[in-house]
């Protein structure tokens, strides 16, 4: 009955964008209550990091900086702003004219409202918006304007339907296009930073040729790889026995034609009251996954905000999705469906995983190269079962499949594989997540495990066994290929794991940061100021090479000869050290200590 009642109310609000969402539809007219952004808040556990949240640490997203593209600019004068000097900078945009937009303005307040009106507080109530319109999008992240921000918004999508409720081309639906394609390429540029888009508002609409009745929705960037797409969830109702998450109707299902688990992760989008353009002390209520994802994205922010006080570093865009996906509330479908993605976000589970990895490693950034495999050893906690442990890579772009015949293909470029192997009596395989069709029609449930060829991200999910031992076993199918490296020898994939309360992973005794092509014919070490190299057989050395974690070379020396020792300054956090000599070659990863 009450789903009954809220889609009732769904209908309602169609068209009447700027009103107040009521409780219910009666004969008699709407009833309402009161919504804010603060539940969006409570339910996401967002403010768990706020200042009076259980974690005690005080976060606000304060010297941190995200991108707002929208229909047009956040109003910078509005009384929301105002706690700080240029809380919203308007205008970055290429040949720019100022039009605040309520859109966009009731979006900024769901990323960084201060709290004037308690209600309406945002999620990253000190941060930093850049208000762009939507015209020039991928070429303003890549600008010099936007290099401190590491996350962006994008409530918006383009249309699947017209006015009349007819589909305008449903081979369109769900197909990696032009736009998708250009975003990953803009993400796999940028490593470290994160798009989080809306996943549209076509839940009631019907798909005349869709993968399953009832599914394939999504349209243009929302059929991306490496950005963070979001599905419009409802309050979450807790009662005695536990807690009820419901998605909003609205809410356009995945997943993508070539079955990747698209939406990503759902979050509070359901009647948010935030910022408006009436005045700068206005405020409306508004629904739909463009409210969704702003209570993500400025959540994220303190992610990033936490990750960097306890490492002093910027993350890496996967490893936010992958603390994302790992700590996400299970919702609709056992595993990850195309309706919630991997479930509904959980900001304290995620934000607990940082801070474990403080004195126990819940967190590695790493790489891969061609040829290699990587084992870690997984510890786990007497007395905890359930263990998740997640893989995450930005992926190269694939091509766009607009004018293919086969929009169903696979747009995986580098096929990554974990595996979680346990050993005790005999040996047991933990495979990863993926979605199948065979099993919704068998089981009636979307995911299986079992090898997983469409996604750049893995979970493994599984009950631990005491006195086991677990090992994280990551290689790849195929060659990797990576873009911004010419030598085959040389190409790599970073990646991000992250496991779940009560497991950590021991790095030191893995065969990471160990491979290379000739054994150990040198030896190395990087400290925080540079890196020192042993040539113990004095081997002549042609050329000595260090590269990025973008795949940039960064530093070569040619002609070295056979020195004994040798030393390079200013090297990176993670790079790959490549030596010619003697008409070999020597590939080494580093990480700084």
């Amino acid at each position: 009955m009450e789903i009954e009642e809220q889609n009732a109310v769904d209908i309602f609000m169609e068209n009447r964008t700027g009103e107040e969402r009521p409780a219910r539809i009666t004969s008699f007219g709407p009833l309402y209550y009161e919504a804010h952004n603060l539940a969006a808040a409570e339910d996401t556990n967002t403010t768990y990091l706020h200042p009076g949240g259980d974690s005690n640490l005080n976060l606000e997203g304060e010297g941190f900086e995200i991108g707002v593209f929208d229909a047009g600019h956040v109003l910078d004068t509005h009384v929301e702003f105002q706690n700080g000097n240029n809380r919203v900078v308007v205008g970055y945009d290429v040949g720019f004219e100022i039009n605040y937009n309520w859109h966009g303005t009731h979006v900024g307040g769901t990323i960084g409202a201060s709290g004037v009106r308690g209600e309406a507080k945002g999620m990253a109530p000190k941060c930093r918006i850049l208000s762009y319109d939507w015209s020039w999008v991928n070429q303003e992240i890549l600008s010099g304007n936007f290099g401190d921000a590491y996350l962006s918004n994008h409530s918006y999508g383009l249309r699947g339907w017209n006015s009349n409720g007819n589909v305008i081309n449903a081979a369109y639906l769900g197909t990696y296009d032009n736009w998708a394609s250009n975003t990953d390429e803009v993400h796999y540029a940028r490593p470290k930073y994160l798009g989080v888009y809306s996943a549209g508002n076509d839940g009631r609409n019907n798909n005349p040729e869709p993968i399953y009745a009832g599914y394939d929705k999504l349209t243009d960037n929302s059929t991306a790889k490496n950005n963070l797409v979001v599905a419009n969830a409802r309050d979450i109702w807790n009662y005695s026995g536990g807690q009820l998450i419901q998605i909003n109707a609205g809410s356009s299902q995945g997943p993508t034609n070539d079955l990747r688990i698209k939406p990503d992760i759902a979050g509070n989008g359901t009647s948010l009251l935030s910022t408006y353009t009436g005045s700068d002390t206005a405020y409306a209520t508004a629904s739909g996954t463009s409210m969704a994802s702003p209570n993500v994205a400025g959540s994220l922010i303190l992610l990033q905000e936490y990750y960097f006080k306890t490492t002093g570093e910027i993350p890496l865009s996967s490893t936010i999705k992958a603390l994302v996906f790992n700590g996400a509330k299970d919702a609709g479908d056992i595993g990850p469906d195309p309706i919630f993605g991997w479930g509904f976000l959980d900001m304290k589970k995620s934000s607990q995983i940082i801070g474990e990895n403080v004195s126990n490693k819940t967190i590695v950034e790493s790489s891969i190269l061609n040829g290699e495999e990587i084992e870690y050893n997984l510890e786990v906690s007497e007395g905890i079962e359930n263990i998740s442990v997640t893989i995450c890579w930005t992926d190269p772009s694939a091509n766009s499949l607009e004018n293919a015949e086969d929009k169903d293909a696979s747009v995986l470029v580098n096929d990554l594989d974990m595996r979680i192997v346990e050993i005790s009596d005999g040996e047991i395989i933990h495979l990863p997540y993926t979605l199948s069709l065979e099993n919704l029609n068998i089981n009636g449930v979307w995911a299986v495990k079992a090898d997983n060829s469409k996604d750049n991200v893995e979970r493994v999910d599984f009950m631990a066994t005491q006195g086991a031992v677990y090992k994280i076993l990551i290689n790849h199918k195929n060659s990797i290929e990576n873009p911004t490296v010419d030598n085959d020898e040389l190409k790599f994939q970073n990646f991000s794991i992250v496991v779940s309360e009560g497991s950590r992973i021991n790095t030191t005794l893995s065969n990471d940061n160990v491979f290379d092509l000739n054994n150990n014919a040198f030896h190395f070490y990087a400290n925080r100021t540079s890196l020192n190299l042993t040539n113990h057989n004095n081997y002549s050395i042609d050329k000595l090479e260090i590269y990025g974690i973008t795949g940039k070379l960064l530093y070569s020396k040619s002609n070295i000869g056979s020195i004994n020792s040798y030393e390079v300054y200013e090297i990176p956090k993670f790079g790959i050290l490549s030596i010619d000599y003697n008409n070999k070659k020597f590939i080494r990863k580093f990480v700084k200590k």
